[in-house]
């Protein structure tokens, strides 16, 4: 955790102490000086990279209550700017608080209006680090940041009032709901504990006497009071403060509400101001009474501290996409390295490939040429599935006939491919052709007439999608002079059942015709 400096003003002289890790370590006073305040600026730079807080602890700081319509942004900024000159005018260190909204009527909000009006105790000192160019985040008061604690000491408690001590003198800050309204500082003739236990008895007196006469306490009503002190001091206190009247004093041990706060350092004494510092370094009230002039420097710094972020971030980013584009680089090139090995085995595999084929004298262009050429005439082949499927229907009508050779070949008509076609034209697909040799059923090997007809119709039927059939050889003689007989049996007188032979000629796919009507 970074060390944040602090500079304590307490009427006379500031103190600079540094904050950290829940600790505070006075570092040197300074006198209200050119000298004093040189010597300040001189440790400030020596020590202090960020930007400083001022608290300050002096009598010269009034309170104003005031309800205010409830207006937005612009109108709501110059109605306070407005009331602040008019109750605190000549003193640029002043500030506002709201404390809510009425509940009922026109729900008018409460502003607290603050400010130093002892304005020329502090210029010197905001001159010398304004010209030395060092940072002021802003300026406090202790009521300010007291009233920003969480006080568990008094939950529950609607008003009470808390006195603590300092070397500005004794402070009593005035609480209702939560909320402070009201701090009044009285300087002390010295710091020792009996003077200021009796300093506490009296000036508490007179601060209930005025909260009654501002009727924001009611008479008799015990208004509590309590007293932050060391716990060694807790006797002499409560000899001289006892409960009178409209006052109920509670003593509340410094070392408790330390650690309340996540103050870690050792309490010795019955002062306030090192806690005090350590809750304004851990968070700075958003309220402080510094102008905008004395705050330059520290907008400034902001301005510088952003650019340097944005760079920084602009730098990472170019970075990261300059280590991605370099990965990217790296594995583009690891994958080329990869092809070109792939590359080579392939093109030595390709070359041993080609020395253990046999030497021909055929040049590359005519081989190509050849490949081409088969490759068109393959395009042009006939199929011999359709053929034999046109021939498997067929047969499937006449389950008696058995098949002994198919012969297929490509048709070797006028309408057959021609490979030497003139240049620009297409030649046509060539025909399929089937040489059927088979054998008609042996129950009509005696009864020629009746192979004549079954021939007839298994030749009709071959002829359907366009099919040109022709009967080669019949399995009987077919001879005028010699007269059909039907009564041959087949083992008898007569020939041996002989084979028959049909050729089938189908055109190509997408352009067959009617089957003829004529007999083959």
């Amino acid at each position: 955790m970074a060390s944040t400096y602090v500079l304590f003003f307490d009427g006379s002289e500031m103190t600079a102490l540094r904050a950290h890790g829940g600790r505070v370590e006075s570092l040197e006073r300074f006198a209200a000086t050119p000298v004093g305040m040189e010597a300040l600026v001189t440790l400030l730079r020596a020590r202090s990279k960020k930007p400083v807080l001022v608290l300050a602890d002096i009598a010269e700081e009034g309170f104003q209550l005031e309800n205010i319509p409830r207006l937005q942004s612009s109108d709501r900024k110059a109605m306070i700017n407005r009331r602040l000159g008019q109750y605190f005018y000549g003193t640029p260190y002043a500030t506002s608080l709201s404390l809510g909204h009425e509940s009922g009527g026109r729900r008018d909000e409460r502003v607290q209006f603050a400010a130093l009006t002892r304005p020329n105790m502090l210029m010197p000192w905001f001159d010398a680090l304004r010209e030395a160019r060092i940072p002021v985040l802003g300026l406090f008061s202790v009521p300010l940041v007291l009233g920003k604690q969480t006080l568990g000491f008094a939950a529950g408690e609607k008003r009470f009032v808390v006195v603590t001590t300092s070397a500005g003198g004794l402070r009593q800050t005035f609480f209702d709901n939560g909320q402070m309204h009201f701090s009044r500082l009285t300087q002390l003739p010295n710091l020792q504990a009996e003077t200021i236990a009796s300093t506490c008895s009296k000036e508490t007196a007179k601060t209930v006497q005025y909260l009654l006469g501002q009727r924001q306490i009611t008479r008799g009503a015990a208004l509590p009071v309590f007293v932050l002190a060391h716990s060694s001091h807790h006797a002499i206190f409560a000899a001289h403060c006892t409960n009178i009247g409209d006052i109920d004093y509670r003593l509340i041990d410094m070392q408790t509400f330390a650690g309340s706060v996540g103050y870690t350092g050792t309490v010795t004494d019955s002062f306030v101001e090192s806690i005090l510092v350590h809750c304004l370094a851990s968070r700075p009230p958003p309220e402080q009474f510094a102008p905008d002039t004395e705050r330059k420097v520290f907008r400034l710094w902001q301005l510088r501290r952003g650019m340097r972020a944005a760079a920084f971030l602009l730098a990472s980013t170019a970075l990261i996409a300059s280590t991605k584009i370099f990965i990217d680089a790296a594995l583009l090139k690891s994958d080329s390295s990869d092809m070109r090995a792939a590359t080579l085995v392939d093109q030595r595999r390709y070359e041993a490939l080609l020395s253990g084929l046999p030497l021909v004298s055929v040049s590359a262009d005519n081989l190509r040429a050849v490949l081409v050429a088969y490759d068109e005439v393959e395009r042009r082949s006939p199929a011999i599935k359709p053929a034999l499927m046109h021939l498997g229907a067929s047969l499937a009508e006449f389950p008696g006939i058995d098949l002994k050779r198919i012969e297929w070949k490509a048709d070797a008509g006028s309408d057959s491919p021609n490979p030497r076609a003139a240049p620009g034209t297409t030649p046509a697909v060539a025909k399929t052709m089937l040489e059927v040799e088979g054998t008609l059923p042996l129950a009509l090997a005696g009864d020629q007439r009746r192979q004549i007809e079954l021939m007839e119709k298994l030749a009709s039927h071959l002829q359907r999608d366009g099919a040109r059939v022709t009967v080669v050889t019949m399995p009987v003689e077919v001879q005028l002079e010699k007269a059909l007989r039907s009564d041959e049996r087949a083992g008898g007188t007569g020939a041996p059942v002989k084979n028959f032979v049909v050729q089938i000629v189908l055109p190509p796919p997408g352009m067959a015709v009617a089957a003829p009507g004529g007999r083959p």
